[in-house]
């Protein structure tokens, strides 16, 4: 640990109190520490760690790199009957930061649908209005200095991406498709399907912008070391709310919430690659999205973002990288990653021992069987995806990467994207497909104690002074990358927070 650093160990903290004990949250305990009459600790399984590796674009997001950018793993799901019983590998990011110090860094609101959506179940607290604000209080848009709508005096920054000579054959496929064009994919205004020009939480020097180079930086938590504690190093040991995997381990339990881990929900993705000529070879990372179906296809109606039922359901990530997992000597290849951004199964997450460092058990919610007329929804969703993919494909004039890769690309041996069937397609996602790092819903907000655990003002129910403030409260999940939603909730958790005792010294005061 540096001398300078504000860290702390479990030790240095034990047998003190304090008004708020955070448990994994850069942007809360920045917004709570800013009133110097109370007192913050912060607990993280993870170091600090700042290192030139964990700034670097390419090498922070190298999975594979493990202890190097505390990069959690060593988790598996349950085998996935819909995915020919294979296991997905579960990353997570355990510094300071969480997994803004290992994703890709994209920063997307969501659609104002997606909101409604909240609204419609009950959460009324989360309008798009209501939540919007706190967006713009948490950006800083470089690359949109003059949009009304986004925010410019926020500590975390993005730019544009990287100009890429792609660029323009991608936008010729998307119009040749009939995709609007749009500059700004965080533009509440925008149609819901469209060719997307993403943000990407990087600095004007080129490095990761993280949560904890943006809201928890070193100075200012070396500034508020009166009132606000970083404790590293930290395990639970103790259970509070679980549901049925504290029954089965005989954990003792204070509140039994019963929606507990039983609504898992992720985005999950497939990959179709193709590989570049010599002469449209570039190294520069340049993530663009093609949104390209929303929920309702029924003409252009399905283009007003603020219409519960255009949430967006498959999302074209566009990115010049090999996004196998394994390397493809000797081939500059170019990744269309079609994602399935409003799964329609979910799943479970639950705690399979009563020792503190086993890994939960964990059910994937991928090509879930069983339920046929949800099946059938996401095989065509992936189907669409496919399709759109292989158009793209087409439309630029380059075919799919050849077999003499030596790595799956196509869903049939015998044919060519142009001519595979939906069986094939389907057959292939089962083959390839992954998870986005995107885990959500697991303890969703709910009116109802059976079917949620926290409230509009993310009380955990049955507890006064207990929330919850992360993808895990989403009650359905976001059809875009969680990054920035998550850090709006724990901004609005804060305030929650704030509203509580300031009526709490109110109470105080009264004769």
């Amino acid at each position: 640990m540096c001398p300078t650093s504000p860290e702390r160990n479990p030790a240095d903290v034990n047998g003190k109190t304090y008004d708020y004990v955070i448990v994994g949250g850069c942007v809360l305990a920045s917004r709570l520490s800013q009133d110097p009459l109370v007192s913050v600790l912060l607990h993280e399984k993870g170091r600090v760690q700042d290192s030139i590796t964990s700034r670097i674009l390419l090498t922070s997001q190298n999975l594979g790199m493990g202890e190097g950018l505390q990069v959690q793993d060593t988790r598996w799901t349950e085998t996935m009957p819909g995915a020919n019983g294979r296991q997905n590998q579960l990353y997570g990011g355990e510094s300071i930061g969480g997994g803004s110090r290992i994703i890709a860094m994209f920063w997307t609101r969501g659609s104002p649908a997606d909101f409604a959506s909240w609204v419609e179940m009950g959460s009324y607290d989360w309008s798009w209005d209501k939540s919007e604000l706190y967006f713009r209080k948490l950006e800083s848009a470089v690359a949109h200095p003059k949009a009304r709508f986004r925010g410019h005096d926020g500590d975390h920054s993005f730019l544009i991406s990287f100009p890429f000579q792609w660029n323009s054959f991608l936008e010729k496929a998307a119009r040749k498709v009939g995709l609007p064009i749009d500059k700004d994919c965080n533009d509440p205004d925008a149609p819901v399907m469209g060719y997307f020009h993403l943000n990407v939480a990087t600095s004007s020097r080129g490095e990761r912008v993280s949560e904890i180079t943006a809201i928890l930086k070193q100075g200012l938590a070396i500034q508020r070391q009166d009132r606000l504690t970083v404790c590293t190093g930290v395990v639970a040991s103790r259970l509070e709310v679980d549901s049925r995997g504290s029954l089965v381990t005989g954990v003792e339990l204070i509140k039994e919430l019963p929606a507990v881990g039983a609504t898992f929900s992720d985005h999950y993705s497939f990959l179709i690659m193709l590989e570049l000529p010599k002469k449209r070879r570039c190294i520069f990372w340049n993530p663009l999205g093609v949104v390209v179906k929303a929920r309702e296809a029924d003409g252009t109606g399905n283009l007003d973002a603020s219409n519960s039922r255009n949430t967006r359901e498959v999302e074209i990530m566009l990115m010049p990288i090999n996004t196998l997992g394994r390397g493809a000597p000797g081939h500059c290849v170019f990744s269309f990653y079609p994602t399935l951004v409003q799964p329609h199964g979910k799943d479970r997450i639950e705690i399979s021992s009563r020792d503190p460092l086993a890994h939960p058990r964990i059910t994937y919610p991928m090509n879930k069987p069983g339920i046929l007329k949800e099946y059938e929804k996401m095989a065509r969703t992936d189907c669409d995806g496919g399709r759109m993919g292989t158009l793209a494909l087409t439309t630029t004039g380059i075919e799919a990467a050849p077999e003499k890769m030596h790595v799956e690309v196509k869903p049939s041996k015998n044919k060519s994207w142009r001519d595979v069937t939906d069986d094939e397609i389907d057959n292939y996602v089962r083959r390839v497909a992954h998870i986005s790092l995107h885990y959500s819903c697991t303890c969703p907000m709910s009116n109802d104690d059976k079917t949620g655990v926290v409230d509009r003002r993310l009380l955990v129910h049955g507890f006064k002074n207990l929330r919850i403030a992360d993808a895990s409260v989403c009650p359905k999940i976001m059809s875009g990358h969680t990054m920035a939603p998550v850090m709006m909730v724990a901004a609005r958790c804060a305030d929650f927070i704030k509203e509580m005792w300031q009526l709490d010294i109110s109470d105080d005061l009264d004769p």
